[in-house]
């Protein structure tokens, strides 16, 4: 069980795994917000829960039994198997606010993920009133920092987020 205020109010399958050193996890995420929680029939598991301003949230599993299966996890160094599960599918959206950088990763089958649709972009406007596009996002919170990002130079150009 979740501590009081972290937990989530919804399920869902895990969308992905990797593997990651628990000092990897600790050093990103802080320390778990649950500790030797129970996966009913995988073995004991900690978890965090990363919430952005946007609604996303997501739980990060890292399960206490080595990702080869002989034996538990006994030092930070030490592999293990990470599980993410989200209220939202969309894998680059869950990257994005994830503080991870994940390589090796093996999508659940059926494949829960979706690649959802590029709906906002970010739009430069040059002195002359030209505009350009510069990048195309899935999810609103991505191009908001992505502006943030382009605003905080001081170019004179002016840029904005639309939806397409």
């Amino acid at each position: 069980m979740m501590p009081p205020g972290k937990g989530v109010d919804w399920t869902s399958p895990p969308l992905f795994n990797f593997r990651a050193t628990r000092l990897r996890l600790v050093d990103a995420l802080g320390q778990p917000d649950g500790v030797d929680l129970d996966s009913n029939g995988l073995g004991p598991f900690d978890a965090w829960v990363v919430r952005a301003r946007c609604g996303m949230e997501i739980v990060v599993w890292q399960f206490h039994l080595r990702p080869d299966g002989t034996g538990m996890v006994v030092d930070e160094h030490d592999m293990a198997n990470i599980e993410i599960h989200a209220n939202n599918r969309d894998f680059e959206h869950i990257c994005f606010h994830l503080p991870l950088a994940i390589e090796q990763l093996s999508k659940w089958v059926p494949d829960p993920l979706n690649e959802a649709p590029r709906a906002w972009r970010l739009v430069r406007q040059d002195d002359h009133g030209l505009r350009y596009v510069i990048a195309t996002f899935t999810s609103r919170c991505e191009a908001d920092a992505a502006l943030a990002t382009f605003e905080a130079h001081s170019h004179k150009q002016m840029y904005s987020v639309e939806s397409r």
